[in-house]
This record gives C-alpha cells, sequence and structure tokens, in this order.
C-alpha cells in the first residue's frame, strides 16, 4: 500500500490508501481514509497559604500542588468523510499535594479516560453513533480515603430525519462506577487509653442503564408542531435496585389571526414517586390596544405517605391607554389539597407606566399595587403600593443628570400554624413605610473618560410584632429594621488607554442610623488591564471594605449585640496571561483579609500554568 499526504474539508490527512470501491453516492472512486492527530501539554502550579488569629492564638496551614496534564487526540474518516468518522482521545492527569498544618501529608491522585466516538453516515437522513469511555483513577496518601475507581460509560445514537416522517432518536447508555478504597472509624482503644482509626476495605458498585426516544415533528392537517420524550432508566445499587420512567409531550398550535395554543405534559414516576402535570398556554390575538395571555396547570404527585393536587389558573393583561400611559395587570390563584387538606393562593400584581417627554427632560411615573394570600401549613398575606418618580435630561453638554424618589407602604401578615397546642403560634403581623431619594449624573469627559456620582437616602419606619419577622434580617446589601436613616454616596470612573487598556475606579460611602444606631459603611475598589503587545494581558484589582458594628443592628437581632465588632475586609489580584504560537502561560496572584476585631483571617493564592498544544 502506498501512502500519501491529502487534505479533505480543511484537515490534513496523515495517511490515503490505494484501495478502490463502489461508492454509495456516485461513481467508483478511491478509497481514502485520514488520521489527524492533536494534543496538549500543561503544567500547574498552585500554591495556598491559610493564616488565622483568633482569640491570641495563631493557626497556619498551606499546601503545594504540582499537576501534569497529557492529552492525544486523532480523529478522521474511514474510506469517505460520509461513511464513517471516528474520534479518539487519551487523557492522562497525575497531581501531588502536600499538606502543612497540624499534621504534614501527601496527597497522590492520578486519572486515566480513554473516549472513543464514531459516527455512520453522517450526512444522511438516517445517522449511527456509538460512544465509549473508561476512566480509572487512583489516590493514596489520604489519611482513610487511599484506593482505586473506575467508571464506564458506553452506548449508541440513532437519528433519522426522513422526509414525511417524524424526526427520531432513539439513544442507549450505560454508567457504571465502582470503587476500591480503604475507609475508616474512630473507636476507643481501652489499651492505648484514647481513640483510634480503625482501617477497613471497601468495594461499592453501583449502574445506570437509560433508553430514550424521542419523536418531533409537525401535524400540517391542525398546524401543530409537537416533541415527545420517552425515557426508561435502571438503577442499581448495593442495597436495591429501582426504575423510572419519564414521558414528556410539548406541543405548540398556531390558529389563524396570531392565536397559538402551547401545551405540555410531563408523567415521571421513580421508585415509589409519582408526579403527573399538565399545562396550557393560550395566547390570543390583541384586541385593539389589549394584549392578554392565560394559562392553566394541573399538578398531581405522590412521594411516600404524601399526596398532593393543585390547579393553577393565571392571566395577564396588557393595555396602552394612550402613547404615554401604559398598563399591566397579571393575576394567579391556585387551589389544591395535601393529603385532603386544602390550600389556596392568589396574587394579583398592577402596573400603571406614564412616561412624558418635555424639552430637554424625560418623565417617567410608575405605580405598582401587590396583593397577595397564600393559605397552607402557614397563613401568609402581603399587601404593596409603591410610586416611583424619575427626571432624567436627554441632553446635556457632557452628559446626563437625573434624579428619583420612590415610596412604597407595606404590610406582612404572618402566622406558624403549629399542630401541637401552644398558648400563642409563632407569627408577624407588621407595615412598613418607606422612602428614598437619589440624585445623581453620568458625565462623559475630560477626553475619553466616563464617570458617574449619585446621592441617595433612604428613610424607612416600621411597626407591629417584628419578633420572627422575615424582614428583620440583614440579606446582603439590604437592611431591613424598624427604622434606618442611611444615605449614601457613590462613585463610578473609567478611563481608556490607547485602546489596549482601561482603568477602572469605584467606591460608595454610607453613613446614618439602623434602629437609632449609628452605622458606617464603605468600599472602594480599582480595576487596571492593560496589553503590553500581541498576548500579553495584565490585570490588577483591589477592594477594601469597612462595615461598622452597627451596621449588623437589625430588628431580629436583639441578644448579645455587645460581640458585634467592627469588620474589614480587603482583596487583590493580579493576573499575567502570555499567548504565543502554540503555547500559553498564566500566573495570578489573589489574597484575602477579613479582620473582625477578636478574628483575622488571611488567604493567599498563587497558580502558575504554563500549556503548549499540537
Amino acid at each position: 500500500m502506498s501512502k500519501s499526504m491529502s487534505k479533505s474539508g480543511g484537515e490534513s490527512a496523515s495517511t490515503a490508501g490505494a484501495l478502490s470501491y463502489t461508492q454509495l453516492y456516485g461513481s467508483p472512486v478511491k478509497a481514502r481514509y485520514s488520521l489527524r492527530f492533536s494534543g496538549l501539554i500543561e503544567l500547574n502550579y498552585k500554591d495556598y497559604n491559610t493564616e488565622t488569629k483568633y482569640m491570641g492564638n495563631k493557626f497556619k496551614s498551606s499546601s503545594q500542588t504540582f499537576e501534569q496534564k497529557f492529552r492525544l487526540r486523532a480523529n478522521g474518516f474511514i474510506y469517505h468523510p460520509k461513511l464513517l468518522n471516528y474520534f479518539a482521545e487519551i487523557t492522562f492527569n497525575n497531581s501531588k499535594t502536600k499538606y502543612k498544618a497540624a499534621d504534614d501529608s501527601t496527597w497522590n491522585a492520578r486519572d486515566i479516560s480513554y473516549t472513543l466516538s464514531t459516527t455512520f453516515l453522517p450526512t444522511r437522513p438516517v445517522s449511527l453513533d456509538v460512544f465509549a469511555t473508561r476512566s480509572y483513577n487512583k489516590m493514596d496518601g489520604v489519611t482513610v480515603f487511599d484506593g482505586d475507581s473506575v467508571s464506564n460509560f458506553y452506548g449508541a445514537r440513532f437519528y433519522s430525519t426522513l422526509k414525511k416522517f417524524p424526526n427520531i432518536r432513539i439513544e442507549y447508555s450505560h454508567w457504571d462506577y465502582s470503587t476500591d478504597r480503604m475507609t475508616g472509624k474512630r473507636a476507643y482503644d481501652e489499651f492505648l487509653g484514647g481513640f483510634d482509626i480503625i482501617k477497613e476495605k471497601v468495594e461499592y458498585k453501583f449502574s445506570i442503564d437509560k433508553l430514550d426516544t424521542t419523536l418531533s415533528g409537525n401535524w400540517n392537517a391542525i398546524k401543530t408542531k409537537y416533541f415527545l420524550v420517552y425515557s426508561l432508566s435502571k438503577y442499581s445499587y448495593p442495597n436495591r435496585d429501582f426504575s423510572s420512567t419519564r414521558i414528556t409531550l410539548n406541543t405548540k398550535t398556531q390558529f389563524n389571526k396570531g392565536n397559538s395554543l402551547w401545551t405540555a405534559f410531563q408523567y415521571y414516576k421513580i421508585d415509589t414517586s409519582r408526579l403527573i402535570s399538565f399545562s396550557a398556554d393560550y395566547k390570543p390575538q390583541p384586541l385593539k390596544n389589549i394584549y392578554h395571555d392565560y394559562n392553566f396547570e394541573f399538578t398531581s404527585s405522590k412521594s411516600g405517605e404524601q399526596t398532593s393536587d393543585r390547579y393553577t389558573l393565571a392571566g395577564i393583561w396588557r393595555y396602552r391607554i394612550s402613547n404615554r400611559i401604559f398598563a399591566r395587570a397579571n393575576m394567579r390563584i391556585q387551589y389544591g389539597t395535601v393529603n385532603d387538606d386544602d390550600r389556596y393562593a392568589y396574587k394579583l400584581d398592577t402596573t400603571f407606566n406614564y412616561g412624558k417627554p418635555y424639552k430637554i427632560y424625560d418623565f417617567n411615573a410608575l405605580y405598582n399595587f401587590i396583593l397577595s394570600q397564600e393559605k397552607n401549613s402557614n397563613d401568609l398575606s402581603f399587601m404593596e403600593n409603591s410610586l416611583d418618580l424619575n427626571l432624567s435630561t436627554r441632553k446635556y453638554k457632557w452628559g446626563k443628570i437625573f434624579a428619583g424618589y420612590r415610596f412604597s407602604y407595606r404590610t406582612f401578615k404572618y402566622s406558624f400554624n403549629s399542630p401541637y397546642e401552644t398558648e400563642s403560634d409563632l407569627g408577624d403581623n407588621s407595615s412598613t413605610v418607606e422612602h428614598k431619594a437619589r440624585l445623581g449624573s453620568h458625565v462623559r469627559g475630560p477626553w475619553k473618560a466616563s464617570w458617574s456620582v449619585e446621592l441617595e437616602a433612604r428613610f424607612m419606619d416600621s411597626s407591629g410584632n417584628k419578633l420572627n419577622s422575615f424582614e428583620s434580617v440583614w440579606l446582603g446589601e439590604s437592611q431591613n429594621a424598624k427604622k434606618i436613616r442611611h444615605y449614601t454616596a457613590s462613585c463610578h470612573f473609567r478611563y481608556p488607554i490607547l485602546k489596549r487598556g482601561s482603568i477602572i475606579l469605584s467606591g460608595s460611602y454610607t453613613t446614618g442610623q439602623t434602629n437609632s444606631q449609628d452605622i458606617r459603611k464603605y468600599n472602594y475598589e480599582g480595576r487596571f488591564n492593560y496589553t503590553f503587545f500581541r498576548g500579553l494581558n495584565f490585570t490588577a484589582w483591589w477592594r477594601e471594605e469597612f462595615r461598622s458594628k452597627g451596621w449588623w443592628n437589625t430588628g431580629i437581632l436583639t441578644t448579645n449585640r455587645e460581640f458585634y465588632t467592627d469588620t474589614r475586609t480587603r482583596d487583590y489580584e493580579f493576573d499575567l496571561y502570555y499567548t504565543w504560537r502554540q503555547m500559553f502561560f498564566s500566573l495570578e496572584l489573589t489574597s484575602t483579609k477579613l479582620d473582625e476585631g477578636y478574628a483575622i483571617s488571611e488567604t493567599r493564592r498563587f497558580n502558575l500554568k504554563a500549556s503548549r498544544t499540537f
């Protein structure tokens, strides 16, 4: 057999044979086969260090990890690209980690995986995929988890896209995982007078077999698109075996004059649990300026001894009253049972939006009303009225100025119906009034710089029983307490550098009171990124944040306030990336420090990576 070099489909073929055959798609031609190799070599070094100081004590820990990754791929076709394509890959990973803490230890991990996939008749209406993957992993050095594990995944997919027939996809897959490793437990040794770890060898294996059948197409007689999936799965575990069945059917029917109907049906059964659901969305043609959608949903489920049925009706109406006034209403009603106990809920959400341009200004007003109630094991009712007013300039020499005001009034009632006899059930009955005003500007210049400044004032007063209120907790940047007086100033600045990078600076400062206790919070951060020359990118980022102990003074946290402390956080990160031809280098350095007064912790991470593809 003579060998020569050729190219097909943009890929270089390393071999070509002189065998001949009668091609299924034309006249006799010379048979060919191609083989193209590619790969990756990657080295990675990680160094993590953590230092903690707590109540006069000092703790240190560190880890150093060296990782190696090698990957070799081969892909091509046999006889003809339209007859059979194949892909093969082998990947090897090796890592070694040294831990330094109270006791030093070393952890070694190695894994190797093989992948093979082939596609028969890839461009024809009928095609077949066959695939398989095998992975082997070995760990040692860990105290009680040394051992080996093996996983296998294989299967086949059949496709059919014949005209005048539904599109068919049938897939079978098998996945199994087995492990043989050492484990252990703590036991008291009377002879040694202390606890010891008793090791034992454990073998564990489970598998999943799955068969999926998919049908999709168009039913032209009723102008309906459908998508049907039938799935069977079998699970095998050391203790027991069980199976599952899933059926889903989605349809879309397009009627005349723009009316459409979407439906979704699902049946799912696994072990002792069952779920049946059906939903329909009807989108009729708009009535003049009224756009309306309707939804119905039914859900029935059973899990163990609990059964539930739920019915849902929902509607959305959107009405353009005039060119400047727009209204929206959303209503949702639910009714059902859980173990023969009645449950119901409803929610009404309405919005009126008014906008008007005047000379160089844009004015917008938004009113929102929400009313909801839910009755199940707990009783919950909520009502909110809010009004937003916004004014901004459209034309300004360097940018625009904006101002806004928001008023909201909400009531919240919650009660927990305990199955046990208690003197008073836990609950909440509160009302909240909140005002928020802001003033700011977005500015362009000088040169290509852009920056913004914003001032904000927030007043909130709440009354009622807040002992168990959901509104009395601190969540992220949002504080909800009985009384808030907060004043915030923030700014943001960005300046591009010669189309190669940019400088970004931002910060904010908040002062005021929470529940009549002084609070203070500020943060500032900066980011610098620059491309020195082709392929070399540098990024630097740092951030500091401070919160006074009064920041945590919320309505629900009323005890042990003497333990609250100021909190200071500092983060910085430096990244350097360089790409040259098929080689890639990266260097990453990050640091995080948290100071809570009685405890200080700092974590530093260093990561160096080099890789080459071929």
